[in-house]
């Protein structure tokens, strides 16, 4: 069990603040049962919070420090019938890039072909045209916020004079 500072914990219970209780504990304790599933939660969420019911306070403390225990788990908080338990996972060993063909090239399994590092398409490298295609009433919308009337001389002349 890895004693958490002051610092870890508030972010941690900022994370928590957001969650749902996965566990619920009843009448019965800790059963193995119950342990298998928050020990599974903890691998899949690292943080998770666990709802007790029908307990006093000196039990659930009394529970979490046991819990805490059994699971190899930090507490975070304990405020009502909620306890917070964070387990950081393993690091993972990174998985070595595969080659792709005989010239050598390695490729990554992330990437795909066609996109970018932030994942959007790759798009072509086109001029952009001032005039954008959106009609608004008699006016069209330009580049950067200015407005053009697009209403032709012909027009003018025959809606000025024929009232």
């Amino acid at each position: 069990m890895k004693e958490l500072s002051p610092i870890e914990r508030r972010e941690l219970k900022s994370r928590a603040h957001a969650l749902h209780p996965v566990v619920s504990i009843a009448s019965k304790g800790l059963a193995p049962s119950v342990l298998a599933e928050i020990d599974a939660s903890l691998k899949s969420h690292e943080l998770i919070k666990v709802r007790v019911y029908g307990a006093d306070k000196d039990v659930r403390e009394a529970l979490m420090a046991e819990l805490c225990q059994q699971v190899d788990a930090s507490p975070v908080q304990h405020i009502g019938n909620i306890l917070i338990v964070y387990r950081q996972n393993p690091p993972e060993a990174e998985p070595a890039p595969t080659p792709a063909k005989v010239t050598g090239r390695v490729r990554t399994p992330d990437r795909t072909p066609g996109r970018t590092a932030a994942g959007k398409a790759k798009t072509a490298k086109q001029p952009i045209s001032k005039v954008k295609s959106a009609m608004t009433g008699q006016r069209r919308k330009i580049e950067y916020g200015q407005l053009r009337n697009t209403r032709t001389a012909a027009v003018k002349r025959r809606t000025s004079g024929q009232r």
